[in-house]
């Protein structure tokens, strides 16, 4: 071989090597990009649904209500039937009321009530989030009662805490903190978020910012605690949502461009207290039952919810297309019966059977024909056979923009239409065998078993398959990398 073959064949190889190295760069990058919500797609499969369990507010200990047993049921009952990947308390775990003094302090028999429930229950700290409230922090200087007998405080000794889904399809994030009181003051709360709070808050998004989608929980709204402002830039930053009790009310709600959402109270109130927050392809759902009347509970999933419960426009979610005869509707529905028909109408069109999922517990999938809706907002309803008759309707935004192929909705890669019609890529699984969802708290990493008894996750998700697609940019590096060795070999 002579040298000049030999140089630039050895050019040549470094070429290609620069270039895999280039393209291997861009597409990390690519795939540990930021947080964003309007990432979210409308797709036909299946293999990226989950949700997470959101109660608040039990109050135990006081003298008012009956509190104890809607506790059980959500403890018991409702975790089995709505199978989540985690269940999140945002606080106010005891009343604080010794003597039946409200908010007077802490009392141990309260804390201890309130534990066994938990313990009863069977659930594990990696998958029951219990957080402080104010009523956890009256008179108590430094929570130490929370400390002592939360799942949570007693064992990783902090009132904060950080938790990764690391699901088949990618990692979500979940970070709860303390808005209370730390001072120990009585009968008046003065809710805050202190420095070190912010400073660990800030810390932890930044370094799950490659998350998905990142989720924070805290007991106040962020209107209500000193420095709730400053947590509100961050979790605006990194394009988080945000979870709170408090109000003893539900709904969701924008807070300065940040998606809002609360629960009624578990302790005080038997409606909308226990409230679920599923995923559809990065498209967020959130929705409420009953602790007297709860089943069956339904949830849509799918085509997303275009306004929030206070009337404001969901600024994530995309619009459905009205030039296809089908497209896809999903909808979580829990039953602690045997759910027999679930049925969807879409505007005036034809009611139409939805069925069950066969590998996702829970999810019923179907279609709807989308083309003689107008443009602007459609009304979609799906009705569920249970415990009972019950309906649950959904406002979407339908337009003249890219449908998500209808061809492949049984296999095979399929486009989905994100915020504004665009086309966001998706694609089914190769088995039929589901994943469990690992989760990594405060460094430490399950083994897939994160509910009571060792059960399976929620989720039930499968693995996408595939590889990352390449981005543009790859491909005018490799062109480019290309028309520079040509040149160089002539």
């Amino acid at each position: 071989m002579s040298y000049f073959h030999h140089y630039h064949t050895k050019k040549y190889r470094m070429g290609i090597m620069t270039a895999a190295i280039i393209l291997a760069a861009g597409m990390s990058l690519r795939s540990a990009r930021a947080a964003d919500p309007s990432d979210a797609t409308y797709a036909w499969d299946t293999d990226q649904i989950f949700w997470i369990m959101h109660i608040s507010d039990m109050h135990i200990g006081t003298e008012m209500f009956d509190e104890v047993p809607p506790f059980q049921w959500a403890m018991n009952e409702a975790i089995q039937v709505v199978n989540p990947v985690i269940v999140v308390n945002s606080g106010d775990l005891v009343d604080a009321s010794p003597n039946g003094v409200v908010t007077s302090g802490q009392d141990d028999s309260e804390w201890q009530l309130y534990r066994s429930v938990v313990d009863e229950s069977g659930v594990s700290a990696d998958f029951y989030i219990d957080m402080p409230g104010n009523h956890d922090a009256y008179g108590d200087e430094g929570l130490t009662h929370y400390l002592q007998y939360s799942l949570n405080g007693s064992t990783y000794h902090k009132l904060a805490r950080s938790v990764d889904l690391n699901l088949p399809f990618g990692e979500y994030f979940v970070y709860t903190t303390c808005t209370a009181d730390e001072t120990g003051s009585r009968f008046i709360e003065h809710p805050k978020i202190s420095q070190d709070e912010l400073d660990d808050m800030s810390a932890e998004l930044t370094a799950h910012d490659s998350a998905r989608l990142i989720f924070v929980f805290g007991h106040h709204p962020l209107q209500d605690p000193t420095n709730g402002d400053q947590a509100a830039d961050m979790i605006k930053q990194h394009h988080g949502y945000y979870y709170h009790g408090h109000i003893h009310a539900y709904g969701s709600y924008l807070h300065d461009g940040i998606v809002t959402a609360q629960v009624n109270s578990m302790g005080k109130k038997t409606t909308q207290n226990l409230a679920v927050i599923a995923v559809d392809h990065d498209f967020v759902a959130y929705g409420s039952t009953d602790s007297e009347d709860p089943w069956p509970f339904i949830l849509i999933t799918a085509p997303a919810r275009s306004k929030l419960d206070s009337d404001e426009a969901n600024p994530y979610a995309y619009t459905v297309c009205n030039t296809a005869t089908s497209v896809p509707v999903r909808a979580l529905v829990f039953d602690l019966n045997t759910v027999s028909a679930v049925t969807v109408t879409a505007g005036n069109t034809n009611e139409a059977s939805m069925t069950p999922d066969p590998h996702i517990h829970s999810l019923w999938t179907g279609t709807f024909d989308p083309s003689s809706l107008p443009e602007g907002e459609a009304t979609l309803t799906v009705t569920a056979y249970g415990s009972k008759e019950r309906s649950s309707q959904i406002t979407f935004k339908v337009a003249n923009v890219n449908c998500p192929t209808q061809e492949n909705q049984d296999g095979g890669v399929t486009d989905g239409a994100g915020p504004d019609g665009q086309l966001g890529d998706s694609q089914q699984p190769e088995s039929d065998a589901g994943a469990d969802a690992n989760t990594s708290n405060d460094g430490g990493q399950t083994d897939g078993s994160i509910l009571p008894g060792g059960g399976n996750s929620g989720c039930g998700c499968h693995q996408s398959g595939g590889s990352t697609p390449l981005s543009p940019l790859g491909f005018i590096l490799l062109a480019a990398v290309g028309l520079f060795l040509v040149r160089r070999r002539r």
